[in-house]
């Protein structure tokens, strides 16, 4: 039995599932690239060096723990800090969230391919409040384009995510700090450098081919 993320993996330990091995999920990073970044696509959103594009990607429901990621953006707002929030899906929440009506984000909708891709590429900081994630692929793939994250360390995220290396990590639920460490990236540029490069080391390391490579060696085990 495998598990894509080591979280996932203690649960089903406790649940008395046996045999269960750690096979995460890779990343295509001919896919997912920095190298699509556009500043075309970041005027439509933002002018000047000095906006910032804060991006999150995945479903827009309940589970995800949206009202945490509205708050935040409510406290940014008020701190008059210059960006916009892109909000990439949809789902059963999303009317509910846009009817907010708050300042600076905007709902995209679904996007797939090259438009995803550019997408990725082009914003400053992946942000991602969610703590029911299995693995959290959109983690992944935002670290492969170059984009340091800020999430709830929690669930399948924890795989991903290292504090200080490749994002910052915020307290599940707690829009104040969530917040404070969105800021904190916003308005220090050369962390958001270290923490991208941090990030795409990370991607580079989860690579299929590596992935792969893990993977046939456990089965060599198995056999």
């Amino acid at each position: 039995n495998f598990s894509p993320s080591v979280s996932t993996l203690r649960l089903l330990e406790e649940h008395g599932i046996p045999n269960l091995r750690h096979c995460p999920h890779g990343i295509d990073s001919e896919l997912f690239n920095p190298l699509y970044r556009s500043e075309e696509l970041r005027s439509r959103y933002v002018s000047g060096s000095e906006g910032i594009i804060l991006l999150y990607v995945g479903r827009i429901a309940p589970e995800k723990d949206l009202e945490v990621l509205m708050e935040a953006a409510g406290l940014l707002n008020r701190r008059g800090l210059e960006y916009k929030l892109l909000m990439v899906g949809d789902g059963p929440s999303r009317h509910k969230l846009e009817e907010l009506n708050i300042e600076n984000i905007l709902f995209l909708g679904y996007q797939r391919g090259q438009e995803l891709y550019d997408l990725y590429a082009s914003a400053d900081i992946f942000v991602f409040p969610s703590v029911t994630e299995t693995f959290g692929n959109v983690v992944l793939e935002a670290m492969a384009s170059g984009l340091p994250v800020v999430a709830a360390l929690a669930g399948g995220v924890e795989d991903n995510l290292l504090p200080g290396q490749n994002g910052l990590a915020f307290k599940p639920g707690d829009a104040f700090d969530m917040a404070g460490q969105i800021e904190l990236l916003m308005t220090r540029a050369e962390m958001r450098r270290t923490l991208a490069r941090g990030a795409l080391e990370h991607a580079r390391s989860r690579s299929w081919d590596e992935i792969l490579a893990d993977f046939y060696h456990v089965l060599g085990g198995l056999l």
